[in-house]
């Protein structure tokens, strides 16, 4: 579901990241029906409700255009399932979700995930990234 989607994301940009500048709902809207027809978003469920989200894009590998890789833009897990298995339930499908090319994971630094879970679901930090904000 598209909208569901537009606004779990809307909704994890202004708690979790406190960067209410960012949203554009035209773009997340694109963004999250583009993910939906690449079929490169996961969501989970428990019996009642979506619980949480994450998708990303296929896109051309900047450094090496001929390689594709999926790229995090949308990750959201509602407030009571981020200390359970929700997150690594969606970690675990979404890195399977492009199994030809790499698959990238941005993660806030306020983030509920720790490295460890990270490292035991197979996942490698590769970079950090920094940010000015003006």
């Amino acid at each position: 579901d598209v909208e569901w989607a537009i606004t779990t994301s809307i909704t994890s940009i202004e708690e979790d990241r406190n960067e209410p500048d960012l949203i554009d709902s035209a773009q997340m809207e694109m963004i999250a029906d583009l993910a939906v027809k690449q079929g490169s978003a996961v969501v989970c469920e428990d019996s009642t409700r979506r619980v949480g989200l994450l998708g990303g894009l296929i896109l051309p590998n900047p450094l090496c255009p001929s390689k594709s890789v999926l790229t995090s833009v949308l990750w959201y897990v509602h407030p009571e399932y981020r200390r359970g298995r929700v997150p690594c339930l969606l970690l675990r499908e979404y890195a399977r979700l492009h199994p030809d090319g790499d698959v990238l994971l941005s993660i806030p630094t306020r983030s509920h995930i720790k490295e460890a879970s990270l490292v035991r679901l197979g996942w490698e930090l590769v970079e950090k990234q920094y940010k000015i904000r003006k």
